[in-house]
């Protein structure tokens, strides 16, 4: 039977390339964090303040303002909380 790294699977990161140029590395989203954008409200408010939330945890450890978030158009916000369900079915799909 195979060994299962949790580690390897902690480290991995959600990568994205901010309005500015930055790269932003985002650690893997918790299973709780998952299930919260899962069963949010479907709302752009709601949208942001789980993008805000999500992205607060970067490597880099920038600190987003509510603003910045504000700014964002709904295709953003949409592929931000996207990458998080779907990094989420990709583990479920490939548990190593």
């Amino acid at each position: 039977m195979p060994i299962i790294d949790l580690q390897a699977l902690t480290e991995q990161t959600i990568d994205f390339k901010w309005l500015d140029g930055e790269v932003i590395h985002v650690p893997q989203p918790s299973a709780r964090f998952v299930n919260k954008v899962d069963r949010a409200e479907n709302t752009i408010s709601k949208a942001q303040e789980l993008v805000l939330e999500f992205l607060q945890t970067n490597k880099e450890k920038r600190e987003f303002t509510k603003g910045e978030i504000e700014n964002l158009n709904s295709a953003q916000l949409t592929a931000i909380l996207m990458a998080v369900l779907g990094f989420a079915q990709e583990v479920d799909s490939h548990p190593n």
